[in-house]
């Protein structure tokens, strides 16, 4: 922070994950300096009053997914979420278990890790060293953590859609690439980063609203 500040940008887009604790102080005072001396600072997710922020309606476009994967047959899920108190895991927990329970289904497990890769794999091979009945539905908290997750089914000799279905959250490209292709919330990315890049250099921007859209494709392809 102390480092940007110095090069006098105009505006600051801060993308990081953020938790339910309070923010770092010298982070804190970096950006009160920054916004004081002109700077325009834009975070994801809801902020502060005296910054900018572009937000994801990420609780209401999981519970939306939930629905729909209830509306297919499913009824027991396993779900892989980062720590407790990373705020865009937790939304996105919330929101699906409220869609899918209301739906008749219930959560089993919940198994907590990171955003990464690695962690759908770890988290994912975890429950399959536990047992996964057929029919059973995983729920990564992102497009990340769920192919992770369909990477450890597979390496498991089980088949993912027909045996355990997955879905997750972002519609990041890769999502529709791999095989089978993954159900996923769709989330306007290249909107979000230009509304985001919008709030740094507009001084009336108001934030439009950013639709959210499930996407089923055949890694869940539902209960007969």
């Amino acid at each position: 922070m102390r480092a940007l500040r110095g090069q006098r940008p105009q505006g600051l887009i801060l993308a990081a994950s953020r938790t339910n604790e309070p923010t770092d102080s010298d982070t804190s005072r970096e950006l009160a300096e920054y916004a004081r001396f002109g700077g325009q600072v834009v975070t994801f997710g809801a902020g502060s009053a005296e910054n900018r922020h572009v937000e994801i309606d990420n609780r209401a476009g999981a519970e939306a997914l939930g629905r729909r994967m209830a509306s297919l047959g499913y009824r027991s899920a396993i779900a892989i979420g980062a720590a407790e108190g990373v705020l865009t895991s937790d939304e996105r927990l919330t929101g699906f278990r409220a869609g899918f329970e209301s739906g008749g289904g219930t959560i089993d497990r919940l198994i907590r890790g990171d955003f990464r890769r690695e962690s759908g794999v770890q988290a994912m091979s975890a429950a399959l060293a536990d047992g996964v009945e057929r029919g059973t539905l995983v729920f990564g908290m992102s497009d990340v953590v769920a192919i992770g997750a369909m990477s450890a089914i597979r390496d498991a000799g089980r088949e993912i859609g027909s045996d355990i279905a997955v879905c997750g959250f972002d519609d990041v490209p890769s999502s529709s690439d791999v095989t089978p292709a993954l159900t996923t919330v769709r989330v306007p990315l290249s909107e979000v980063g230009y509304q985001a890049f919008r709030a740094t250099v507009d001084a009336d921007w108001q934030q439009a609203a950013l639709p959210l859209e499930v996407i089923v494709r055949s890694s869940t392809p539902g209960i007969a």
